[in-house]
């Protein structure tokens, strides 16, 4: 024979703590989904940049490369390295 369960509150008071505590729940999942939503705000802001900062970086190496014309082979191969780093800073940025 099952004995009936006591809770050491009434059938009203465990609903309507029940009922507080499930508000609380859908109020830490709006925030949860709030700080989502900036996060992603966030991380588009900082892609952008990123992006730009890489046309701007970009830019420049080639105006340096057309204001210096013939190169020495030591030149060459320090725009190289500088490209091969803006090439590794793109490969890490999605867009």
């Amino acid at each position: 024979m099952l004995l009936p369960l006591r809770f050491g509150v009434d059938a009203t008071e465990l609903a309507a703590q029940l009922r507080s505590i499930s508000a609380d729940i859908n109020l830490l999942k709006g925030t949860a989904m709030a700080t989502q939503a900036q996060l992603a705000a966030t991380l588009q802001t900082l892609t952008e940049q990123a992006n730009h900062i890489r046309d701007e970086v970009i830019a420049k190496i080639a105006a340096l490369e057309a204001a210096i014309g013939q190169t020495t082979p030591e030149v060459e191969a320090a725009l190289e390295a500088l490209r091969s780093a803006v090439q590794g800073a793109d490969d890490v940025i999605p867009g």
